[in-house]
């Protein structure tokens, strides 16, 4: 149950990592980054290699995107182990013979 419940909060927390660092994006995102990291060694590296920032973009949204599915369709498919056991109560129980 707690693992379910933890593999659920992973899942959407990289789907939101995904959405966040997609590439369609960038637009939004880079000018935000750039302005953060303004005057820095970090922001003049950003600036001057486009191509790797979108390059890392695209493998962290992929990779953000594959552990949100492997994690949310695991805590799925224990919910669904889960829930497919009868619960045993009285109306439910049989007849003893005897």
């Amino acid at each position: 149950m707690r693992k379910n419940m933890w593999n659920r909060i992973r899942g959407y927390m990289a789907a939101g990592v995904a959405l966040i660092l997609c590439p369609c994006h960038l637009v939004l995102t880079l000018p935000l980054l750039l302005s953060v990291t303004a005057g820095t060694a970090m922001g003049a590296f950003l600036e001057q290699n486009f191509y790797v920032v979108i390059a890392v973009s695209i493998i962290f949204f992929i990779g953000g995107l594959v552990l949100a599915i492997r994690w949310l369709g695991s805590a799925v498919s224990e919910d669904a182990a889960n829930s497919s056991r009868k619960p045993r109560t009285l109306m439910n129980r049989q007849p003893r013979a005897g």
